[in-house]
């Protein structure tokens, strides 16, 4: 339940273009219960549970007491009690329970059933996990926090929506100068949260953490809280604190710095009454297979997901798988004439030269640069084969900004521009993308110039403007590459550049949302006119009465839609 300022490390403003997220509420049919504790008796099981006692603030400048006498089991429920008393220099007292040490899962959903307190002003009830690495000496953040629910936050007080306001959050290491990385959301809910039971869920696997509110209610909401957890590239990356087993605490505490109140005459919550949340019952469900956890007497280690091969995602009329079976790339550089290279391996550029008109890869001395705008991503390291078969890096990033992210090929201020007037109706823009994240399945935006377009299974949201798709790719690994008519970018946007012969602002341009760590990797951005020297001569068996189809430059059938050059009976016909 330790907060940070939202902009320490991790939150960063970009006015640029974003994607709304439509995530499916999950259902239980892919679960199997691994463990619940559903509160029956009339005591906490001490197998399972530790009762804390302390008066040290929790690190929020709390006012409570946590008490052994404040945690109860009762009519089927756990109860945590808060009270105005003094105990041990303190004004109030209260009930904190934790798993810690005893049991304790990784990924999977879990779900509290609770009823919370009436904040009114000073309350703060929570459900949230810790990473179990604490019993052996790891210490916060670096053990990582998953706060699935908080309520009483001072926003609430302000604006007098205390009942039915709420948070989530995650907080991880390092900690340094005083911050550390998280990233946190808020609810306003349409209806009181603070009168009834109510089910809050965390939903985590391999690629995300999701929260929600009464899915029993509303089986298809949407989640509250939703960030990625796939980047391990740094010590600052997500995906390097939250892919281990966390336990589950509960506790309501009083005052401090989520409420803003740090003084006992702030606090008019237990101004006639004592307060209690009811929790009444915790469930975790794991995957079959995928089970992680460590509970008395029973334990289970997760073997990992497995490396499924994407059979579904349909690549459009313009995508490729980029490697052969055989690794080796299915465009070569004799397939393309007139180069003009916006970004690519050194490998692919030294065979391209002798064809190649402009170079305008980023570290040469053509003052060219790529830009990460504020900050908005973060760079990944690579290994193996990019999308040319070579052994040589490749774009990675991972989303940094929960308010959109951008990155650009332009000109250094200092640069006299660049030339792009050659592109026209013959040529094509080749770009390369792959990824491993099928849940996410993020939706990238492109730019050339002012002519916009994404790749992806769902169109991207531009500020408003939902984006035309040229294609998508699967989330396997595999690398697929898209070779797009400049002819329909120019559909797009007939003069997607003021000045296509001085060009100083941006030529390309990428955006991949605003789901923080969502990963982006992409290679070989280039322009090329087809060469036909091998396309007019490939042989085709011509069924009886029928027509071969017509193919696009790099001798691809296409359909009827299909707009630009194509080829027919060995002749060129522009079709508009």
């Amino acid at each position: 339940m330790t907060i940070a300022k939202r902009n320490i490390l991790a939150l960063l403003t970009l006015a640029a273009g974003t994607m709304t997220l439509q995530a499916a509420a999950p259902s239980l049919d892919n679960y199997r219960l691994v463990w619940s504790d559903e509160f029956e008796g009339t005591t906490l099981d001490p197998s399972i549970w530790n009762i804390e006692v302390n008066g040290n603030g929790g690190g929020n400048n709390e006012l409570q007491y946590y008490a052994a006498e404040n945690v109860s089991v009762a009519d089927g429920c756990l109860v945590l009690t808060a009270r105005k008393e003094n105990k041990n220099g303190r004004a109030f007292t209260s009930g904190r329970v934790n798993t810690l040490g005893k049991a304790a899962f990784m990924h999977g959903r879990i779900d509290a059933r609770l009823k919370m307190p009436r904040t009114a002003n000073g309350l703060w009830p929570a459900f949230w996990l810790m990473g179990n690495d604490m019993s052996t000496g790891t210490g916060w953040p670096y053990c990582g926090e998953i706060d699935v629910m908080e309520a009483g936050n001072v926003n609430g007080i302000n604006r007098g929506t205390q009942d039915r306001y709420m948070g989530g959050a995650l907080h991880w290491g390092p900690y340094v100068g005083g911050g550390h990385p998280m990233y946190a959301t808020d609810l306003t809910a349409t209806y009181s949260l603070q009168d009834d039971f109510h089910l809050f869920s965390l939903v985590w696997d391999d690629y995300k953490i999701e929260m929600y509110l009464d899915l029993d209610r509303n089986p298809n909401a949407a989640p509250y809280f939703r960030m990625s957890i796939n980047d391990k590239s740094s010590e600052n990356s997500p995906g390097r604190y939250f892919h281990k087993q966390f336990f589950i605490l509960f506790n309501v505490a009083i005052g401090g710095n989520y409420t803003g109140i740090y003084n006992t005459n702030g606090i008019t919550a237990l101004a006639q009454e004592e307060r209690a949340m009811l929790v009444d019952y915790v469930r975790v469900y794991q995957r079959p297979g995928r089970e992680d956890y460590t509970f008395p007497g029973s334990s289970a280690i997760d073997p990992g997901p497995s490396t499924e091969i994407d059979d579904k995602t349909e690549l459009g009329q313009y995508g490729t798988f980029s490697l052969a079976e055989d690794n080796k790339p299915t465009f070569t550089a004799s397939k393309g004439k007139d180069y003009v290279i916006i970004d690519a391996d050194e490998q692919f550029r030294r065979q391209v030269e002798p064809l190649t008109i402009a170079d305008y890869t980023p570290g040469g001395n053509n003052k060219s640069r790529l830009q990460v705008w504020n900050s908005s991503y973060t760079t990944g390291s690579t290994e193996g084969l990019n999308s040319m078969g070579n052994e040589e890096p490749w774009r990675r990033f991972f989303v940094n900004s929960t308010q959109g992210s951008t990155l650009s090929y332009r000109e250094f201020l200092t640069g006299t521009g660049k030339d792009l007037s050659m592109l026209n109706d013959e040529y094509y823009l080749h770009i390369a993308f792959r990824g491993n994240d099928p849940d996410s399945h993020t939706t990238h935006a492109i730019r050339i110039g002012s002519a916009s377009f994404c790749i992806g299974n769902v169109a991207f949201d531009d500020n408003g403007t939902p984006l035309p798709i040229m294609g998508d790719f699967p989330r396997d690994g595999r690398w697929t590459s898209f070779d797009i008519p400049y002819s329909e970018i120019l559909k797009l946007d007939p003069q997607p550049f003021v000045d296509p012969k001085v060009i100083k602002g941006d030529v390309v341009t990428i955006m991949s949302g605003n789901e923080w760590g969502a990963q982006l990797n992409y290679d070989a951005i280039f322009f090329y006119r087809p060469n036909l020297s091998g396309v007019t001569t490939v042989r085709a068996d011509k069924p009886a009465g029928q027509d071969l189809p017509p193919c696009d430059l790099l001798g691809r059938p296409v359909g009827p839609d299909y707009r630009g050059i194509v080829i027919k009976e060995g002749k060129k016909f522009l079709i508009q």
